[in-house]
């Protein structure tokens, strides 16, 4: 979708970096299965922007009303992917 837009030159791969916010840095992510050293830093960026926005924004479909965690919570996961100590 991002691709579609007309960006100046300077910003022509954010759609690149956006698209590769949701890799891992061990290269189980999506949807390029990059490792750390095909990863930009600006999808890394726009991935901790992504985890801090998901974290504090109340408004999420897997968080109840009081904002708390709800049912399909995935707590824990930071452990395991790409925040873990060594990677960022």
């Amino acid at each position: 979708m991002l691709k579609q837009l007309p960006f100046p030159e300077k910003l022509r791969h954010v759609a690149e970096h956006a698209a590769a916010h949701h890799e891992k840095l061990d290269g189980s992510g999506y949807p390029f299965r990059l490792e750390a050293r095909d990863t930009s830093p600006q999808a890394r960026i726009i991935a901790i922007a992504d985890t801090f926005e998901a974290l504090t924004y109340r408004d999420r479909p897997y968080k109840s009303d009081a904002g708390e965690p709800g049912p399909q919570d995935h707590g824990g996961h930071e452990k395991r992917g790409p925040y873990r100590s060594g990677y960022l």
